[in-house]
C-alpha cells in the first residue's frame, strides 16, 4: 500500500513515481492500493482510496478522514505501508502512524530535497560544535 499527499489527477514527480511504483508491483503480481489527500477523481485502473472532499481540511485535520482510513487498515491484512513523503505531509504521517500503531511494517520516501534544513544543520557545528 502506498500513501501520498498527492496524487493522480494532480501531475507531478511524486504522483508520478507512486504511480510507477503501484504499476511495477501489480505487474510482479502484487495488490496495490493508494490512499491519498486527493479528493478528485481522476480515470485510472489503479485502486486508490480518496480523501474527503475540502483538501485543505484534510491537509489542515488528517483526522477527519479517520473511518476511512481505519478501513483500509483493519481490511485484508497489508504486508507493508510505504509512506511518500514532502515537506508537508499531513495524511502520510496519520496514515503511516495508524499503520504503526496497528503493527504493520511502514517504509518511508523522502521525495523532497530539504536544502535549507541540510544548511542549517550543517551550520549548527559553527556556534555550537554539532555537525560534522
Amino acid at each position: 500500500m502506498h500513501v501520498a499527499d498527492s496524487f493522480a489527477p494532480d501531475i507531478g514527480g511524486i504522483e508520478r513515481q507512486v504511480e510507477a511504483l503501484a504499476r511495477r508491483q501489480i505487474a510482479e503480481g502484487h495488490d496495490v492500493t493508494i490512499i491519498t489527500a486527493v479528493a478528485d477523481q481522476a480515470e485510472m485502473d489503479l485502486n486508490v482510496v480518496r480523501a474527503l472532499n475540502g483538501r485543505w481540511l484534510t491537509v489542515a485535520f488528517p483526522w477527519r478522514n479517520r473511518r476511512r482510513v481505519a478501513e483500509v487498515l483493519d481490511g485484508p491484512p497489508i504486508d507493508v505501508i510505504h509512506g511518500h513523503f514532502t515537506v508537508v505531509s499531513p495524511i502520510a504521517v496519520y496514515v503511516t502512524r495508524a499503520a504503526s500503531r496497528r503493527g504493520i511494517p511502514v517504509a518511508a520516501t523522502v521525495h523532497s530535497l530539504w536544502w535549507k534544513v541540510a544548511l542549517a544543520t550543517r551550520l549548527t557545528h559553527v556556534p555550537f560544535g554539532w555537525g560534522p
